[in-house]
């Protein structure tokens, strides 16, 4: 498999952390296609809707289901965006927004050329 294809995500991290089951891991990889999508929205109507408390808890969420992926550049802007609604100084514009959507469209692309590719 070809590493250098993988610069916004790991696949084969899950995978190793799954101890290499194959069922496991398209179900996962499954979730995640359906579930990032889902928590993304959610993010974007929190943050259009100024409700920085949800908007924290969805950064919060589709951290933690990026995370695993080895989506370290993903999980950074939603750490930025989480930390900052914490301390209610939360700047989640449409230039971050549209940052988070492009970086989770390239994790999807990768995921799924890493299971058409296994």
């Amino acid at each position: 498999m070809n590493s250098t294809y993988y610069t916004h995500c790991q696949p084969g991290l899950l995978l190793e952390n799954i101890g290499g089951d194959q069922e496991i891991f398209l179900q996962l990889a499954e979730i995640f296609q359906r579930e990032s999508v889902a928590i993304f929205e959610r993010m974007r109507a929190a943050a259009m809707a100024s409700n920085f408390a949800q908007l924290g808890r969805e950064s919060h969420s589709l951290k933690g289901t990026v995370g695993p992926l080895g989506a370290d550049k993903l999980v950074d802007m939603l750490v930025e965006i989480e930390d900052e609604c914490n301390s209610s100084q939360c700047v989640c514009d449409e230039r971050k927004l549209l940052a988070i959507a492009d970086a989770l469209h390239h994790v999807r692309t990768e995921l799924q050329h890493f299971i058409d590719n296994s």
